[in-house]
């Protein structure tokens, strides 16, 4: 009596542990597939974030490629306008390799997924670039090293033509002033003197007095010149009185020459013919306002030099 009256009591306990190893069980394949997706999920995310650093450090690389070749055109282009302004064509081999690598740039900013091939490729044509740059820049420090010592040398030579060419220009114009001087007419004799009437006669005879002198004679034998051209000349006479004053008397008799690049009035002048040989004249003077007492200076002049000059004292 006793044992049936516990059995459904036993069944029912028995029913409830299945239950709850069912529940239990369920909780546990529950845990399990979560544990499972979260370390899948785990994964998938470390592959995720690998990828991303992977893909921007691909990137990074692809910008450093492209600002190296970008860097290159850039000094590519200076170095052409420099060497245009100086005439210097560049050398078709460097531009192929310019145009090459134009190209590789453009294609690589175009396309976002570039592949390792490309970026090798970049990387070697730049390389390829930089090393034919470096050589041709060697060559060109080794031309500036002789092209420098060339035009030291040059300048010397440049200095020394210089003074040469001076030194020929200054004997030149010595050549020049001595022939000038060589054509010049000079004087061998002059002599001055005032001149008066003798008493009772026609005569004339010298005088030292002013109050006497009637008129100037100048008797000047011009030297024999073989250097000077034949031809008539003009002589151009000064008279300076006392006061240290050009005398000239009115009307058209005086007038203005040049002399040591200036102008310079004269007393009158006389026509001459040279002929080389010594030729002697004689020239006659009077003013109007006669003589006062002192010294008389008198000086002839052609062509801008004096020829000679004598002085007269008269009491």
């Amino acid at each position: 009596m006793e044992n049936r009256g516990n059995f459904p009591s036993q069944e029912k306990d028995k029913k409830s542990r299945v239950l709850l190893y069912t529940i239990i069980g369920v909780l546990l394949t529950l845990n399990m597939g979560l544990l499972y997706m979260w370390r899948k999920g785990d994964r998938d995310k470390t592959q995720v974030q690998g990828q991303l650093v992977t893909e921007q450090k691909i990137n990074m690389e692809k910008e450093r490629l492209l600002m190296d070749a970008r860097s290159l055109l850039a000094k590519y282009q200076a170095d052409s306008v420099q060497l245009a302004s100086k005439n210097v064509t560049i050398s078709a081999e460097l531009s192929a390799k310019k145009e090459e690598l134009l190209r590789m740039v453009a294609k690589m900013e175009r396309d976002k997924n570039s592949n390792e091939a490309d970026k090798r490729n970049l990387k070697k044509k730049i390389e390829e670039m930089q090393a034919y740059i470096a050589r041709l820049e060697n060559e060109n420090t080794e031309l500036k090293e002789i092209n420098s010592k060339l035009e030291v040398k040059n300048q010397a030579q440049q200095e020394e033509l210089n003074t040469a060419a001076q030194k020929n220009a200054n004997l030149t114009k010595e050549a020049q002033r001595l022939k000038s001087l060589a054509e010049r007419l000079q004087s061998s004799s002059m002599r001055v003197d005032a001149m008066k009437k003798k008493f009772m006669s026609e005569k004339e005879a010298t005088t030292d007095k002013a109050g006497s002198a009637e008129v100037l004679r100048i008797i000047m034998k011009v030297a024999e010149n073989n250097e000077a051209a034949e031809g008539p000349r003009t002589l151009y006479v000064k008279v300076t009185g006392p006061e240290g004053v050009t005398i000239a008397n009115p009307g058209n008799e005086s007038g203005k020459m040049m002399y040591n690049g200036k102008e310079s009035l004269y007393t009158y002048s006389i026509p001459f013919v040279f002929e080389r040989a010594e030729k002697e004249f004689t020239s006659r003077w009077k003013p109007l306002n006669g003589f006062r007492k002192g010294s008389y200076n008198i000086e002839i002049y052609t062509e801008g030099y004096m020829v000679g000059s004598a002085k007269l004292n008269l009491k």
